[in-house]
């Protein structure tokens, strides 16, 4: 049973349906025009992105890569916007390679896949001991990434440009 809150004049719950499969949330929420998205655990090694549209109150359930739904309950992830749209950010090779994969959901369901590579000059800034996250500026492609170093304290921020492989 799913409720949304009408925020009309004193406001009230609204029951709503609900057609996707059961599904447990894990990480990252966020809300691009109007649409909420999260990622999901549907089943063993299955992972989806749900959004639901707040104006059509609609849900929709989209099934994440094969390749990436494997390595989610495994690897540090991140659910970021990129440019507008809803991105998995994986970070699976970054200490072994100064490579994240930012997995982009396109219009019409499909996911595309970029891989973004530190510059040499910057891998001597990575080592087991480091805390990062990472934001998009909304509606463009920059990518900004935070390092925490837990000792000493350090804390520093890395611009990553694009670069396909």
């Amino acid at each position: 049973e799913h409720w949304v809150y009408v925020l009309e004049s004193g406001g009230f719950w609204k029951r709503i349906g609900f057609d996707c499969q059961p599904h447990i949330p894990t990480i990252g929420r966020l809300c691009i025009n109007g649409v909420i998205y999260y990622l999901a655990y549907a089943s063993l090694s299955c992972y989806v992105l749900v959004s639901f549209d707040v104006r059509s109150e609609q849900f929709n359930m989209i099934q994440v890569p094969k390749e990436l739904s494997g390595l989610i309950r495994d690897n540090p992830m991140g659910f970021i916007e990129y440019g507008g749209k809803p991105a998995i950010f994986d970070q699976t090779y970054l200490i072994q390679m100064g490579k994240v994969d930012l997995w982009v959901l396109e219009d019409g369901g499909a996911w595309s896949t970029k891989s973004l590579v530190l510059q040499p000059c910057q891998m001597h800034l990575l080592n087991e001991s480091i805390n990062c996250w990472y934001e998009a500026q909304l509606k463009t492609t920059r990518l900004y990434w935070h390092l925490i170093s837990c000792f000493p304290i350090i804390t520093f921020s890395i611009m990553i440009f694009e670069r396909m492989i």
